[in-house]
C-alpha cells in the first residue's frame, strides 16, 4: 500500500500544477504518464477493540494523462492537454490556448 501511494505522489504534483500552467507561450518540455491500475486492502469491517477484522481488495485505474511544460514572459508551468494537442506539438513551438 505504501509503494501506491508513492507512485501517486508524482502524479498529484502534476496535477494540481497542471492546471496553473499558462494559457499561452512556448514549449518547453512535454510529458505522457502511461495509464495504470493499482490494488490495496480497505477495512471494511472493525472489531470491538477498533482493530480491523475484515480487509477487501480495492482495484483503482489511473488514466494516462499529457502534459505541456510552457512558459512565457510572466509565467511558466505545466498545463494539462489532450492526446491529440501532445501527439502534434513539438518542443520549442509557440502555443495559445487562450481560445
Amino acid at each position: 500500500m505504501r509503494r501506491a501511494a508513492l507512485l501517486l505522489i508524482p502524479l498529484a504534483v502534476l496535477a494540481l500544477t497542471a492546471c496553473g500552467g499558462p494559457d499561452h507561450g512556448i514549449v518547453q518540455d512535454k510529458r505522457h504518464t502511461a495509464g495504470y491500475w493499482y490494488f490495496k486492502q480497505v477495512c471494511v469491517t472493525y472489531n470491538a477493540k477498533g482493530l480491523c477484522s475484515r480487509y477487501v481488495p480495492q482495484n483503482t485505474y489511473v488514466p494516462p494523462s499529457w502534459g505541456l511544460d510552457v512558459y512565457n514572459e510572466s509565467e511558466h508551468g505545466w498545463r494539462s492537454v489532450s492526446e491529440n494537442v501532445y501527439e502534434t506539438t513539438e518542443i520549442g513551438e509557440t502555443v495559445d490556448f487562450r481560445g
